[in-house]
């Protein structure tokens, strides 16, 4: 009787859930937004370039706030 009842709430594995439908094509349209970091010729912008020196100053920072 249960597992009746179970297998009648079950949900149809060959069709997709309207909000995974939604998402994903959300997510095609809104792709060509993002860099395409893996692509060989990409170089970070010298505005978002972090050097060795920024980066110890924001580990010094943040052993400062955990002690």
């Amino acid at each position: 009787m249960q597992w009746d009842l179970f297998l009648k709430e079950k949900l149809d594995e060959t069709q997709n859930h309207p909000d995974d439908i939604a998402a994903i094509a959300e997510a095609e349209q809104s792709i060509g937004v993002y860099k395409l970091k893996s692509a060989a010729d990409y170089r970070v912008p010298k505005h978002l370039r972090m050097s060795k020196v920024e980066k110890y100053y924001q580990l010094l920072e943040a052993r400062e706030r955990v002690s």
